[in-house]
């Protein structure tokens, strides 16, 4: 990610960023799935981050502003699998 973050996702919902050159908490987080958090992937530029969830929603955040800039509701049911493909 953008500055060598790390970003995990939880059963609570939610997306945070750990920066591994701190022993420390989370740096950051990212709010707005309402269901365990079940993908990310990483644009090739660490800027962009995307997400699923058992909520049913796909979620494009941005790293830098920390909010949610696009969110997809096309499914049923849980979405457990993302990719991003930048070709």
């Amino acid at each position: 990610l953008d500055g060598g973050l790390i970003a995990t996702g939880a059963v609570d919902a939610t997306l945070r960023l750990w920066d591994p050159r701190a022993q420390a908490a989370a740096v950051g987080s990212l709010v707005g799935h309402t269901d365990v958090v079940r993908g990310i992937a990483i644009s090739a530029d660490g800027g962009c981050l995307v997400s699923c969830s058992s909520d049913r929603s796909v979620k494009l955040w941005s790293i830098g502003q920390r909010r949610v800039q696009a969110e997809l509701r096309p499914h049923s049911d849980s979405v457990f699998c993302i990719d991003v493909d930048e070709s």
